[in-house]
Protein backbone atom coordinates (compact mmCIF):
# COMPACT_ATOMS: atom_id res chain seq x y z
CA UNK A 1 0.00 0.00 0.00
CA UNK A 2 0.93 3.57 -0.75
CA UNK A 3 2.10 5.94 2.36
CA UNK A 4 0.40 9.01 2.36
CA UNK A 5 1.68 12.11 1.96
CA UNK A 6 0.88 15.46 3.53
CA UNK A 7 0.24 18.34 1.53
CA UNK A 8 -0.11 22.10 2.99
CA UNK A 9 -0.29 25.62 1.51
CA UNK A 10 1.04 28.86 3.23
CA UNK A 11 0.24 31.65 1.43
CA UNK A 12 1.03 31.04 -2.56
CA UNK A 13 3.40 28.19 -1.68
CA UNK A 14 2.50 24.93 -2.01
CA UNK A 15 4.54 22.57 0.61
CA UNK A 16 5.09 18.83 0.80
CA UNK A 17 5.46 16.80 4.00
CA UNK A 18 8.64 13.97 3.84
CA UNK A 19 9.26 11.93 6.91
CA UNK A 20 10.08 13.55 10.84
CA UNK A 21 8.33 16.72 9.90
CA UNK A 22 10.21 17.55 7.01
CA UNK A 23 8.12 19.83 4.43
CA UNK A 24 9.91 21.03 0.98
CA UNK A 25 8.52 23.53 -1.08
CA UNK A 26 7.04 22.52 -4.24
CA UNK A 27 8.74 24.81 -6.10
CA UNK A 28 12.08 23.86 -5.13
CA UNK A 29 12.08 20.44 -6.10
CA UNK A 30 14.21 19.84 -9.21
CA UNK A 31 13.93 15.91 -9.37
CA UNK A 32 12.49 12.89 -7.56
CA UNK A 33 14.66 9.23 -8.82
CA UNK A 34 13.78 6.22 -7.67
CA UNK A 35 16.18 4.40 -5.53
CA UNK A 36 13.72 1.26 -4.94
CA UNK A 37 14.47 -0.38 -8.87
CA UNK A 38 18.38 -0.11 -7.33
CA UNK A 39 19.73 -2.83 -10.08
CA UNK A 40 18.77 -0.37 -12.67
CA UNK A 41 20.62 2.39 -11.25
CA UNK A 42 23.42 3.79 -13.82
CA UNK A 43 26.59 4.62 -13.09
CA UNK A 44 25.90 8.22 -13.50
CA UNK A 45 23.14 8.59 -10.44
CA UNK A 46 25.45 6.31 -8.14
CA UNK A 47 28.37 8.90 -8.93
CA UNK A 48 26.03 11.76 -8.60
CA UNK A 49 24.68 10.23 -5.14
CA UNK A 50 27.83 9.50 -3.71
CA UNK A 51 29.83 12.86 -4.28
CA UNK A 52 26.71 14.69 -2.85
CA UNK A 53 27.16 12.37 0.21
CA UNK A 54 31.11 13.24 0.25
CA UNK A 55 30.06 16.70 0.27
CA UNK A 56 27.42 16.74 2.73
CA UNK A 57 24.20 17.09 1.05
CA UNK A 58 22.36 13.99 1.47
CA UNK A 59 19.72 14.45 4.27
CA UNK A 60 18.00 10.75 5.08
CA UNK A 61 14.52 12.16 6.66
CA UNK A 62 13.21 8.73 7.17
CA UNK A 63 13.94 5.60 9.44
CA UNK A 64 13.06 2.60 7.33
CA UNK A 65 15.09 1.93 3.82
CA UNK A 66 15.30 4.58 1.59
CA UNK A 67 12.48 4.56 -2.10
CA UNK A 68 13.26 7.51 -3.67
CA UNK A 69 15.62 10.80 -3.81
CA UNK A 70 14.47 14.29 -3.95
CA UNK A 71 17.02 16.76 -5.29
CA UNK A 72 15.72 19.98 -3.76
CA UNK A 73 17.33 23.56 -3.98
CA UNK A 74 15.95 26.39 -2.03
CA UNK A 75 17.46 29.59 -3.50
CA UNK A 76 20.28 29.05 -1.57
CA UNK A 77 22.14 25.77 -1.66
CA UNK A 78 20.70 22.31 -3.17
CA UNK A 79 20.28 19.32 -0.98
CA UNK A 80 19.05 15.52 -1.61
CA UNK A 81 17.07 13.67 0.48
CA UNK A 82 16.63 10.38 0.69
CA UNK A 83 12.56 9.25 1.80
CA UNK A 84 10.77 6.22 2.25
CA UNK A 85 7.77 7.03 -0.27
CA UNK A 86 7.75 5.59 -3.24
CA UNK A 87 8.86 8.33 -6.56
CA UNK A 88 4.96 7.66 -7.95
CA UNK A 89 3.45 8.92 -4.38
CA UNK A 90 5.66 12.24 -4.87
CA UNK A 91 5.23 12.76 -7.75
CA UNK A 92 1.74 13.09 -7.86
CA UNK A 93 1.35 15.46 -5.14
CA UNK A 94 3.22 17.77 -7.44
Amino acid sequence: SLKKVNIRRYGSSAYIQLENNRWLKKEGILLIGDLDKSTTWSAATRKFLGKREKEGMVTTVSYGLPKSFIVYEDGRKEQIYLSVFAPEVLKRRL
